[in-house]
């Protein structure tokens, strides 16, 4: 029997977006399938991206031919304020691993301040610190803001 020990990465990111905090949390909680880039689908066919913001709800995508994945379960909820989702990542995605995320708002002079905290816990390689970073800044910096500063 071979063991490991479990390596733990974290990543924070933090930008300003131009839009009320209500604005930001209806887009991020309501239609995140309007604007999560295409790119971050894993569906070969994808169809929807869905959250369901409340404790015990889900952070998942839908595609054609019954296809699917569970990105995460909404553990903590703080409307217009803070959310907190766990993820799996399974291989052939990197991992196996745990990905604790939270999420803050806070209201900013020109609108809202975004701030992300993930915690990648379990096999963790070399690269996973810095894809997780670059990946969060263009799902929410590229894909979130973006869509809703249009």
């Amino acid at each position: 029997m071979s063991r490991s020990v479990a390596d733990v990465v974290q990543v924070e990111i933090e930008f300003g977006i131009d839009a009320p905090v209500a604005t930001v949390w209806e887009a991020l909680c309501e239609s995140p399938g309007e604007w999560w880039p295409n790119d971050f689908f894993v569906t070969s066919k994808p169809v929807s991206m869905k959250m369901e913001a409340w404790p015990g709800g889900r952070l998942y995508e839908t595609g054609e031919d019954g296809e699917g994945l569970l990105w995460a379960t909404i553990n903590c909820v703080v409307p217009e304020q803070s959310l907190h989702f766990i993820g799996y990542i399974y291989p052939p995605f990197g991992g196996p691993c745990l990905s604790l995320v939270h999420i803050r708002l806070e209201k900013a002079k020109s609108g809202t301040q975004f701030f992300l905290t993930d915690h990648l816990i379990g096999r963790v390689g070399d690269a996973s610190e810095e894809s997780l970073q670059s990946g969060w800044k263009l799902v929410f910096g590229g894909g979130l803001k973006a869509w809703v500063e249009r």
